[in-house]
Order: C-alpha cells, then sequence, then structure tokens
C-alpha cells in the first residue's frame, strides 16, 4: 500500500501564527499628547497632530542711571554785622535862639550788615531770614532786598541752562537792619539771624 507522503514543513495547514508583540516604548523617550520636557531655558513640546505652541515670559531691567536727581548746593556770605548805636541828643542850647540846636535822632547804624545767597543747584531755592535779639534785648530788626523793600523770603532760580551746556548761578543780597530799641553799654552779642534754605514751590 501506498503510504501518504510526509508533510512537508512548509505546509501552510498549520494555521498558528507566530505574534510578535509591539515594541514598548520607554516612557522616558516617548511623549504623549500635550506632555513636555523641561530644561533650564527651554521647553520641548511634541503634539501628535503636528501642532505645537509656547509661551515665553519676556523681562527687562533699567541700565544706567534713573531719573536727574536734584541736588541743592547754596553758598551763604555775609558781613561782621558789627552795628553802632547812638543814643538820641537834643542837642546843646543856644541862648539866642533860644532852643537845641545840633541835636541827633539817634539810632543804629552798619556798613557791614550784608547777607548774599548764591544758588548752585539744579533746581529754584526759597531763603527766608529771621532775627532773634538776645534775651536780655528788645531789639527789632528786618531785612530788605536790593531795591530797599521789607522781606522775610526770597527766591533765587535753578542754576540749570534749560536749553543745555553750563549755567550761570543765581545771587541775591539782602541787608539786615536794626529799627527798635537800644543798648546801653557794648555787647558782644546782640542776638542771632537765621538764614532757612528750602525748595522753591
Amino acid at each position: 500500500l501506498g503510504g501518504a507522503p510526509a508533510p512537508d514543513g512548509d505546509d501552510d495547514s498549520d494555521t498558528s501564527d507566530t505574534v510578535v508583540p509591539d515594541e514598548i516604548p520607554d516612557p522616558d523617550e516617548s511623549g504623549g499628547e500635550g506632555e513636555s520636557e523641561d530644561e533650564t531655558d527651554s521647553t520641548k513640546y511634541t503634539d501628535k497632530e503636528g501642532s505645537n505652541s509656547a509661551s515665553i515670559n519676556v523681562s527687562g531691567t533699567v541700565s544706567g542711571p534713573s531719573d536727574t536727581t536734584e541736588v541743592v548746593s547754596v553758598d551763604l556770605s555775609w558781613g561782621a554785622m558789627q552795628f553802632t548805636y547812638t543814643p538820641p541828643h537834643e542837642g546843646e542850647w543856644d541862648p539866642d535862639q533860644h532852643d537845641y540846636v545840633n541835636g541827633t535822632a539817634g539810632g543804629w547804624e552798619s556798613t557791614s550788615n550784608a547777607i548774599t545767597v548764591t544758588n548752585h543747584s539744579n533746581a529754584g531755592i526759597a531763603a527766608g531770614f529771621s532775627f532773634d535779639a538776645a534775651e536780655s534785648l528788645d531789639l527789632g530788626g528786618e531785612f530788605r532786598d536790593e531795591s530797599g523793600a521789607v522781606v522775610e523770603q526770597i527766591t533765587l532760580a535753578s542754576a540749570e541752562n534749560p536749553q543745555g551746556g553750563a549755567g550761570t548761578p543765581a545771587s541775591q543780597t539782602v541787608t539786615f537792619h536794626i529799627v527798635s530799641g537800644s543798648i546801653e553799654r557794648d555787647m558782644g552779642s546782640l542776638g542771632m539771624i537765621t538764614v532757612r534754605i528750602s525748595k522753591a514751590n
């Protein structure tokens, strides 16, 4: 009897298949939708749809000097403030005229009573003046500007040149006058003058 031929190893009648599993992705290498990998100064986005977007913050710093600083620089100069008091004197009796002659009204005099203020600032300034008599004296004083008007304060413009370049300092002089009171002997101090410097309004 003839036997059936031995099955060929290549016979496709064997329906079994060898299944090879898909490669398992490394989670460190795969990028899911919307996932990102942050680095020091960059961000990597991977999107299966092929669209990418990133938001980058923009910061800024200021280099160099800020707004110009106002510098107040003022020179004050003043005289010796030496005053001489002359008591009033009714004069000498003239028997022919039956009256006193060569009388004097008296009062205070000084030739060293000036105060000069010079503004070297890049801002306008004000200079205010006051006088406080010594505690034992009843003296009144006043300050007069260059026109002779009584003042308590003067203002001086900035030395800055608005057109650029070097500017010119502003300067004014006031004089101090004792206008009331008297002394009976020489006094080493009649009082104190105060000059207050401030920014002009």
